[in-house]
């Protein structure tokens, strides 16, 4: 990051890397936090040595090296036009978003509860129960967590049915927000590096975070 792209002009957007990084587990380190807090806001925020300190929670050398760490891993990109969540109704949007998250099409979107907010390429009766499942995954994880992250040393908590190459068939992708455990269902290799996982998880992230931040 220059000199140049600092100037205040310029406006923090997270990508969908980084909407992925501060998503996929219970946030605990600065970037996740920080992230979160961006993706709590209904627009993209000026960039700010004030909005650094306060938000990092460091002093302005440090805020800014911690800043700087998130744009080399792809987590954040300056912009130098303001973007601004949609406040579409979930009903109206997630079946906007999912289809382009899985190569073949299929995909939904389960609440902590087991219960599918939006499903598209699956009939109702497997959203259901997929729904359903999720749910489980998540409190096995959760049962499981000190062998995974522990002893293993995993950081993901995704799980996979995969076939004999290891390719995912069907994909758990749990999305973090607060106390709530929404998971992101995928059929076949999954994409989310496409713009709308960025697009899903911030509209979650303004409607869900205790964090949220109107500005």
């Amino acid at each position: 990051m220059t000199e140049n792209q600092t100037a205040t002009n310029s406006y923090l957007q997270v990508t969908s890397a980084g909407a992925y990084h501060c998503s996929s587990g219970a946030r605990q380190d600065s970037a996740q936090k920080f992230i979160a807090f961006l993706l709590s806001c209904n627009k993209s925020p000026q960039l700010s040595d004030d909005l650094l300190t306060e938000h990092l929670h460091e002093d302005l050398s440090t805020a800014n090296t911690l800043i700087k760490h998130m744009y080399s891993l792809g987590w954040l990109e300056l912009k130098d036009t303001q973007s601004i969540a949609t406040m579409e109704s979930l009903e109206d949007l997630l079946p906007q978003l999912l289809p382009s998250l899985s190569t073949e099409g299929k995909a939904m979107l389960s609440d902590t509860q087991g219960f599918y907010i939006s499903s598209t390429g699956f009939p109702h009766e497997t959203a259901e129960e997929l729904a359903a499942l999720s749910a489980d995954l998540n409190s096995l994880q959760e049962r499981h967590k000190n062998l995974v992250s522990g002893n293993l040393s995993l950081t993901t908590n995704n799980w996979s049915l995969v076939d004999a190459g290891g390719y995912s068939r069907l994909g758990f992708w749990p999305i973090h927000i607060s106390n709530e455990i929404f998971t992101l269902i995928i059929s076949g290799p999954p994409k989310l590096e496409h713009p709308n996982f960025l697009a899903l998880t911030w509209a979650l992230f303004v409607r869900y975070s205790s964090t949220m931040s109107r500005n």
